[in-house]
């Protein structure tokens, strides 16, 4: 696909990790979704509904791995609103680690059946 819509740097307030405090108190999650998909005049994708739906998943679900969350997000998004490809970015700016570095960061690749 030449066409791509993204939606960028959208922050949430998560309860995801390994550690019983992560779950508890939560930290920041910042999400990026790029969809990959005909964007022509007949093209229907409704970002609004695609930050809700993203929204509802980081804010609403917990997963002690970021690696499963951003998968559950592009996995989810492709199934939900038909897409033929997704890419999706999850951003932890203070994972509970020793030492000083710019968070981590998950991307995943996902494609629909169609296309």
């Amino acid at each position: 696909m030449s066409d791509i819509l993204r939606l960028k740097k959208m922050v949430f307030h998560g309860r995801h990790g390994l550690f019983p405090e992560e779950r508890k108190l939560g930290q920041k999650y910042e999400v990026d979704v790029e969809i990959r998909a005909d964007l022509g005049p007949r093209a229907v994708v409704d970002y609004t509904q695609v930050y809700d739906h993203v929204e509802a998943i980081v804010t609403g679900e917990t997963y002690e791995l970021v690696e499963a969350l951003t998968d559950r997000i592009a996995t989810s998004l492709v199934e939900h609103f038909h897409l033929p490809e997704v890419l999706v970015r999850v951003h932890k700016p203070a994972p509970p680690f020793r030492g000083h570095f710019d968070g981590i960061e998950v991307e995943v690749l996902r494609r629909g059946g169609q296309g």
